[in-house]
């Protein structure tokens, strides 16, 4: 710590410092760590987590939306159907 509520301020203070200073190799494995392309959460997770989701492909097509957004468009529970959002939904 940089400094404590005993150097007479009311909360704490870090000091950051850089050991390595030719980081940069170091930082390019670890975001390719981080940032994989395996999903970190399933699908059906996703979808309760946030139910008001949609995702869509470049024609408008929906290709996943979420459980609230299903029970409003009950064919888009059905995953063999094709669905497009404009059939669907207008602008006001």
């Amino acid at each position: 710590m940089y400094k404590t509520p005993e150097s007479g301020i009311d909360h704490v203070q870090f000091l950051i410092t850089e050991r390595n200073q030719d980081s940069s190799q170091n930082d390019d494995q670890c975001f390719e760590e981080i940032l994989s392309l395996e999903p970190k959460i399933s699908p059906d997770t996703f979808c309760h987590t946030f139910p008001f989701h949609m995702m869509f492909r470049r024609d408008m097509s929906i290709i996943q939306c979420g459980t609230s957004i299903r029970e409003i468009i009950p064919r888009l529970q059905d995953p063999e159907q094709v669905c497009i959002l404009i059939k669907y939904i207008s602008h006001i």
